[in-house]
């Protein structure tokens, strides 16, 4: 929750509560929209902020938002042109830790503004995963000891009083005992004059890279004069650990078998591609898909592992799910046999099974087209499909007659590719190309 204010009093302040039905939840007071005054201090804008943890053991529960004064008398209003906002998310069952503490500290004490660090303890267990945290709430409660590897999103609230004037405390949170850059809130400021007695502090933090087996404690200690701060409510405070970001594997690499718009005999033939996993070492599946549209409107799709046909090229011992990074060859079966004459369209993708689980981008479509006739594999487009998603730049001509088909006008098309003389020039210098055919369209 976020509000933008702004005061035309002087040393006012706005006291909030989260309710759940109209009763405050636990640790749901925040009170840091101070104003010292706009006449004094030019200092008429500040916000209120918070976020924690609501229980809600039942369906059609109402939460709302309540605020009232907690300093001086005057006007407090959201800016023009800025609106509030609330925001809430349902936790998961796994990879968290909540706990709320009444304000003990360790060593010793309740002073949150004491002038050496203390760390907070937490009493109660609101939500505990005791595989990812270890937590005691009565030895050592202070600590939380992570117990798997990765980043976590930290969420702490306090709600502090005072009756000094110009006292404030110092939130930071320390991993493995050393204070993390960053981690820290000052806003418990207290101004003791007008009523404001009141702060509160919030801090929302992402500890990257903590490591099995570090501990994770949140410390206060006097930021501003000396005196006593002590808790209005209960401390709150929240561990969640953070998916670990996992890319999904990338679209397979082809071998040129068979190569692009290779015509030949075989009803049968075997198609090569590789993939791995971009950020670890899962195996892979895969999905072949064949078709007579380059849309796939309609297609024959056969996957690793499901159906017959995968082998891994590299080792005759590795079975679906293949080792990444390995050639993965597939042979279409008698049942999927291909009918002479027509021209087919493939395409394959991968999936990370033990990495992201999602299959990644498609390779890049090829095509081939089946002719009883030619034993020995040769290039070939056909006038319609193949050419008009292709193009000629590296194309190499059968052996037989050095001919290549191209379906297009060409006193219109190459006035347009190329000056249409330079163009005939560069067919008739080239000694690769003898001869071409040329049809109109």
């Amino acid at each position: 929750m976020y509000t933008p204010l702004q005061s035309t009093a002087a040393q006012s302040n706005i006291s909030g509560r989260v309710r759940l039905d109209g009763v405050t939840v636990l640790g749901g007071r925040f009170q840091q929209g101070y104003v010292d005054g706009p006449a004094s201090e030019s200092d008429a804008d500040s916000s209120i902020h918070w976020s924690g943890v609501i229980l809600a053991t039942t369906t059609n529960r109402v939460l709302s938002i309540a605020t009232e004064r907690e300093a001086a008398a005057g006007t407090t209003t959201v800016p023009t042109g800025f609106v509030g906002s609330v925001v809430v998310e349902r936790l998961p069952d796994t990879g968290v830790i909540a706990l709320r503490g009444r304000g003990d500290m360790n060593p010793v004490g309740t002073n949150f503004n004491s002038p050496t660090a203390s760390s907070t303890r937490f009493n109660t267990q609101l939500a505990y995963d005791n595989v990812v945290f270890s937590h005691s709430t009565t030895t050592n409660s202070h600590e939380i000891t992570v117990n798997e590897s990765g980043d976590y999103l930290l969420n702490f609230t306090d709600s502090l009083t005072s009756a000094t004037n110009n006292v404030n405390s110092r939130i930071t949170v320390s991993v493995g005992g050393v204070p993390v850059t960053g981690a820290q809130t000052k806003s418990n400021y207290i101004r003791a004059l007008n009523g404001h007695n009141d702060s509160s502090s919030n801090l929302v933090f992402l500890l990257s890279g903590i490591t099995a087996g570090q501990i994770v404690t949140v410390n206060t200690q006097q930021e501003g004069v000396a005196g006593t701060q002590s808790t209005t409510t209960d401390t709150t405070l929240l561990l969640w650990k953070k998916a670990a970001l996992n890319f999904r594997a990338p679209a397979p690499s082809m071998f040129a078998t068979p190569f692009d718009n290779a015509r030949f005999a075989s009803t049968t033939p075997f198609f090569d591609f590789e993939s791995g996993d971009p950020d670890g070492s899962s195996d892979i599946q895969y999905e072949f898909a064949i078709s007579t549209s380059s849309s796939f409107a309609t297609a024959t799709v056969r996957i690793s592992g499901t159906n017959p046909g995968f082998t891994n090229t590299a080792s005759s011992t590795d079975t679906a799910p293949f080792l990444e990074n390995n050639r993965v060859r597939f042979q279409l079966q008698p049942a999927d046999t291909l009918v002479n004459g027509n021209t087919y369209y493939w395409r394959v993708r991968a999936s990370d099974v033990s990495g992201s689980g999602q299959y990644g981008d498609w390779s890049t479509t090829q095509s081939f087209t089946i002719d009883a006739l030619d034993v020995i594999p040769n290039w070939y487009q056909t006038l319609s499909g193949q050419f008009q998603t292709n193009s000629l730049f590296g194309s190499v001509s059968n052996n037989q007659d050095n001919n290549i088909k191209v379906n297009f006008n060409i006193q219109y098309q190459l006035d347009q590719i190329y000056n249409r003389n330079n163009m005939l020039d560069l067919f008739k210098n080239n000694p690769f190309l003898k001869k071409i055919l040329i049809e109109d369209a």
